[in-house]
């Protein structure tokens, strides 16, 4: 295993325009087998390209990640790092900023509202950036009982795929402008799959997107994510 990452983790969240989360991705549920690209140049690509963060994951069973992946791309790149798993102990927190992370992804469906709540306590605690990920609106709630989501460091997601049933609405997010308050930063998970998309997403007042099957699935992702950058600029 590699020497653990020693420079500090950069800042989470903290960009002022329209910005892109990459994501290292291997496989997925309803896809399976996605990419097996290099990690080096996957993760350096992303970054030449203009990415704001990377999302790794870190799920073995159904994701073909893991932890050490992470470790490897937080030695790799100079990006803020996110952790992308089914987070429910702290001390998976503690994990996270171990291996390299600057922020965690905390599922409102797949914890109750107290548990959400203690999660993203400690992960600040913790000095960990948090992106609070709903798919119903009736989750948001239980979101904003956590934070207002208008400072950098937190980060609310709008996840189009349906984690009961892994189907995809490519213009979910739609009905969740008219509930956000003034100001909530959100980005869109899921179903974003070319620059029209990216653009489509920018109008609607999110602050980014988080992109994976769609860049993993080109040749040369970090070469894709600069094309659909420079027609969104």
């Amino acid at each position: 295993m590699a020497s653990r990452p020693t420079k500090p983790a950069a800042p989470a969240f903290v960009w002022d325009t329209f910005s892109v989360i990459a994501e290292i991705k291997r496989a997925s549920p309803s896809a399976g087998a996605i990419a097996a690209h290099p990690i080096g140049p996957w993760a350096q690509g992303f970054e030449d390209a203009g990415a704001a963060m990377l999302s790794v994951l870190t799920e073995e069973r159904f994701f073909s990640g893991s932890i050490e992946t992470l470790e490897e791309v937080a030695l790799l790149t100079h990006l803020p790092l996110l952790r992308k798993d089914f987070l429910v102990d702290v001390l998976e927190l503690d994990e996270a900023k171990d291996f390299g992370a600057s922020a965690v992804l905390l599922i409102a469906a797949g914890l109750s509202r107290l548990e959400l709540q203690e999660m993203f306590k400690e992960a600040r605690a913790r000095e960990l950036g948090v992106l609070l990920e709903v798919h119903e609106p009736e989750e948001l709630d239980a979101a904003f009982a956590c934070s207002s989501f208008t400072e950098p460091g937190v980060m609310l997601g709008i996840n189009q795929r349906n984690l009961q049933t892994l189907a995809v609405d490519p213009r979910y997010a739609e009905r969740f402008p008219v509930h956000l308050p003034k100001g909530t930063r959100f980005v869109i998970e899921s179903g974003i799959k070319s620059a029209d998309d990216l653009r489509w997403a920018k109008g609607l007042g999110a602050a980014g997107a988080l992109v994976g099957e769609a860049l993993a699935r080109a040749d040369n992702p970090g070469l894709e994510l600069a094309l659909w950058l420079a027609s969104c600029s």
